[in-house]
């Protein structure tokens, strides 16, 4: 299966720019499809206008929601209605694909999100751009685990000066996500938590720092890093200490790793000496 929907309709309907071909559907949930590309392609507008939830699973080839005319050679192009959902989750998606917004390009796609999964797509190296993010207004939760190339959420750049709010983010759960190196790389970039309250982070062993930018979070309950509460209002130091702690904490293995090996070395040379000259107890 490559397409889900492709010329279904055809005719005078396709005349008809505000067509609605879902006109009542509340839920879309694609799972396990491992030849799906495309939701749909053509001429067709197609839209949601109360799609409320859509989950995307095991789609591993899956590039693009919805192409437009254009984008397959035709010469009328007609702009086609993405949905707007207000919850996303996306599980084992396309490992080509390196950012989840290239599903759905459009910034405007995703502004009444609530919520926001995304799990094993190992392809991925950042969530969103800062664009995308500051239209992602309603959120209120965002949880990324088991993303083995994810670098960063928010991806940085070299732009201007610029001020990214999420006013609704309550909950925020990064989890194994062993590249992870900040929240956002880039230091041109504010970011305002205005209702930010729960931070949990688990298995991000590369994770140095939160933002490299200001960051305000004038609401931060706690911050849960590998199991341990901290409740230092700084998101940025608690992150920076609990990552020189496990540094110190590695170090003191493969110290002890390494000492633990030359005892043993030691320990043999002793046993090979005595035995040269008949004091092994053993004998």
């Amino acid at each position: 299966m490559e397409d889900i929907i492709e010329g279904i309709l055809g005719g005078e309907e396709r005349i008809n720019n505000s067509i609605k071909v879902f006109p009542t559907l509340t839920v879309l949930v694609l799972t396990d499809l491992p030849n799906l590309k495309r939701f749909c392609c053509g001429i067709n507008p197609v839209e949601f206008p109360f799609l409320g939830k859509l989950e995307i699973r095991k789609c591993r080839v899956l590039s693009a929601f919805h192409f437009d005319t254009a984008s397959i050679g035709n010469n009328i192009s007609l702009d086609p209605n993405i949905p707007q959902p207000q919850y996303l989750s996306v599980q084992r998606w396309n490992v080509g694909v390196k950012e989840i917004w290239l599903l759905v390009p459009s910034s405007t796609s995703f502004q009444n999100l609530v919520a926001l999964e995304v799990e094993g797509c190992h392809g991925i190296i950042k969530i969103i751009t800062h664009s995308t993010a500051k239209s992602l207004v309603h959120l209120e939760k965002m949880t990324i685990e088991n993303c083995q190339e994810i670098e960063e959420i928010v991806g940085g750049g070299d732009d201007d000066d610029d001020k990214i709010s999420f006013p609704q983010l309550k909950i925020l759960k990064l989890q194994s996500l062993p590249k992870l190196e900040s929240f956002c790389s880039s230091r041109h970039y504010t970011f305002d938590f205005l209702s930010l309250k729960w931070v949990y982070v688990d298995d991000c062993p590369n994770m140095k720092t939160f933002s490299h930018g200001e960051l305000n979070t004038p609401f931060l309950h706690g911050i849960r890093l590998q199991w341990n509460m901290r409740w230092e209002g700084n998101l940025n130091s608690a992150i920076q200490q609990i990552f020189r702690e496990e540094s110190s904490m590695v170090e003191e293995s493969e110290n002890s790793w390494e000492e633990s090996e030359n005892s043993e070395e030691d320990l043999s040379d002793l046993c090979k000496k005595q035995r040269r000259h008949g004091t092994w107890e053993g004998n």
